[in-house]
């Protein structure tokens, strides 16, 4: 976790790498709960030296992909959410053989101050 805050602004890189040293593809799944006040920015997955960038589509059209990405054996993601109070993001991940996978996620957020303090929460 990488974190930068200025003027009242969280600027915050979560990375994480999973491994597959099995002979067939597995699938991984990474959660991370994040304030309501925050909003992701940006979501990567890096897989054999190459960034492929999260895009955003309609929750049947991205489900279907995957499966069908995951039934063919190749490396795929999947993020949700949900939550009341915070925001649980869940990645789904399917990791091809005898292969790694480096997620990176970003989010900021604008702190508000209470009691004349900023507060920051990383879970």
């Amino acid at each position: 976790v990488d974190c930068k805050v200025t003027s009242r602004f969280a600027h915050t890189v979560m990375t994480t790498k999973a491994l597959n040293k099995a002979n067939v593809s597995r699938e991984v799944s990474f959660e991370v709960e994040l304030p309501k006040t925050s909003f992701i920015t940006d979501f990567s997955m890096e897989i054999d030296g190459k960034t492929y960038k999260g895009e955003v589509k309609e929750k049947e059209k991205a489900r279907e992909q995957y499966q069908k990405a995951v039934a063919s054996g190749q490396t795929a993601g999947l993020v949700k959410a949900s939550g009341r109070k915070m925001e649980k993001f869940s990645v789904s991940v399917n990791v091809a053989a005898k292969s790694a996978v480096i997620f990176i996620l970003t989010h900021e957020e604008l702190l508000q101050r209470q009691f004349g303090k900023y507060e920051l929460m990383i879970r």
